[in-house]
């Protein structure tokens, strides 16, 4: 009965270890897509960093424009990213998101 017991623990010790390295991998793979987001969003800042409110505003209607011709325009994805950015903003700054979102 030891032996079965040792036998049980041992496998079901094997079991955990398999999960672990699975969910070691997984998390590697989100870690690097977060890098990859946070370089993305680097690289955005420091190309919009330089712009005035209203070259911003041009630059995101430009490009809104640019996505209805080539049929890649998502009114969800664009609702979804100002509703993440919303908190991070003071009134002025969301009555100006909520007028450029309603002009689209």
């Amino acid at each position: 009965m030891a032996k079965d017991l040792k036998s049980f623990a041992r496998e079901k010790l094997s079991q955990v270890s398999e999960k672990l390295k699975v969910a070691e991998k997984d998390a590697e793979k989100v870690l690097d897509g977060h890098e990859k987001e946070q370089k993305d969003i680097k690289s955005a800042y420091e190309k919009y960093k330089k712009l005035s409110k209203n070259d911003l505003v041009k630059e995101f209607l430009t490009q809104i424009e640019n996505k209805k011709k080539s049929g890649n325009f998502n009114r969800a994805e664009v609702d979804n990213i100002a509703k993440r950015i919303s908190p991070m903003l003071n009134n002025e700054q969301k009555q100006m998101l909520k007028s450029i979102l309603d002009s689209i």
